[in-house]
């Protein structure tokens, strides 16, 4: 007994005037517009250039985390250079030259420990911290200062 499809595809085929196709096998996966299974299309397809995007994703973050790597000091040390003259700048008026001069003084040899990783990066953070608060208002007191003075000191 033949499938309703087979009967239809012959009768069309007997209309036409070109010779019939062979029916089609039981439980074939193959439909009339496609291409028969086995066959397939050579060339690179969707999955090269996936592969070629990635690899070249994959190198672009790998050379931007050498380059963050070998700029990490440069990158701390103008942060903390700019929060120490933020900190000088804001001084309140009644800040002494001499609280100053000892801030400047104990934050030279705190900068270059630092840039040289000789300071734990939670020290640093404590450092940056309380500058930060002590910058909230925009003015640094003498108190403040001397605070300040103290963490940098402590800092081995």
């Amino acid at each position: 007994m033949r499938s309703p499809l087979a009967s239809v595809a012959l009768s069309c085929a007997a209309m036409s005037s070109q010779p019939p196709e062979p029916p089609l096998a039981e439980g074939s996966p193959a439909l009339p517009g496609f291409p028969p299974p086995g066959t397939r299309q050579e060339g690179g397809g969707c999955l090269k250039w996936g592969l070629i995007g990635c690899a070249g994703a994959s190198v672009l973050l790998i050379g931007g985390l050498v380059f963050l790597g070998t700029k990490a000091p440069d990158l701390l040390e103008g942060v903390l250079k700019q929060k120490q003259r933020d900190v000088l700048a804001a001084c309140a008026p009644d800040v002494g030259e001499d609280a100053k001069r000892e801030f400047n003084d104990a934050f030279k040899p705190f900068l270059d420990k630092a840039k040289s990783g000789k300071v734990a990066i939670n020290q640093i953070t404590a450092v940056t911290t309380k500058t930060e608060a002590a910058l909230t208002d925009h003015s640094v007191s003498a108190q403040e200062l001397k605070e300040l003075t103290e963490a940098i000191k402590a800092a081995p």
